[in-house]
């Protein structure tokens, strides 16, 4: 008669994770392949739009001109990607300490909790609108020319 060891059922149960493992990666291979083809169609697409459409280059450049753009040694596209993004991290931490912050007072002091929530409410359900310098030139030059 022959015993079993503790190293065959070891075995058993490494196969069967191993071809579970394999379906596992089938399946990843499969979304991969998925965002990969729709990425390519998207870029098809846009090669289509501009060469077909004949859309200036100003308005909307080919893949290819886009790219170039960006291989160009003098672009230095590293260097401000480095400066905007460190910028922009820079911001978001500020506004993050502030709210944690803010958060902190209102749980420490009750009182101004009582007497600043209220006002925070109504704050809030004033709609969000976002002007810029720029947006009243656009809407004076528009209503000039259907004026005139």
């Amino acid at each position: 008669m022959k015993t079993r060891c503790k190293s065959d059922t070891n075995v058993g149960i490494g196969t069967l994770k191993g071809a579970r493992g394999l379906s596992v990666n089938r399946d990843s291979l499969q979304r991969y392949a998925i965002a990969v083809v729709s990425h390519l169609l998207l870029v098809a697409a846009w090669y289509f739009f501009v060469e077909l459409g004949k859309v200036p280059k100003f308005v909307m450049p080919s893949p290819q001109a886009t790219l170039n753009a960006l291989l160009v040694p003098n672009y230095r596209w590293l260097g401000e990607y480095r400066c905007h993004g460190g910028g922009n991290l820079r911001r978001l931490h500020s506004r993050r300490c502030h709210r944690i912050g803010i958060a902190l007072l209102f749980s420490w002091f009750r009182w101004l909790e009582l007497i600043v929530m209220p006002l925070l409410v109504s704050l809030n359900m004033i709609p969000k609108v976002r002007a810029r310098a720029t947006d009243h030139r656009v809407v004076s030059s528009t209503a000039s020319a259907r004026t005139s």
